[in-house]
């Protein structure tokens, strides 16, 4: 499956929103509105595909 992540530069900081339906799952699971790198790093171990699309 494809997890899609928007990149934001928000006051200088990259933070790391879902951008579809799995993704926000995803963050609903973690209670989290953000993704760190480590938990794509977790949620990629798992077997799920990692897209990044950059603003």
């Amino acid at each position: 499956m494809l997890v899609e992540i928007k990149e934001k530069s928000v006051y200088g900081n990259v933070l790391l929103y879902p951008n579809n339906d799995v993704a926000t799952k995803f963050a609903r699971l973690l209670g989290k509105k953000t993704f760190s790198y480590g938990d794509l790093d977790n949620i990629a171990s798992l077997g799920f595909t990692i897209n990044y699309i950059k603003l």
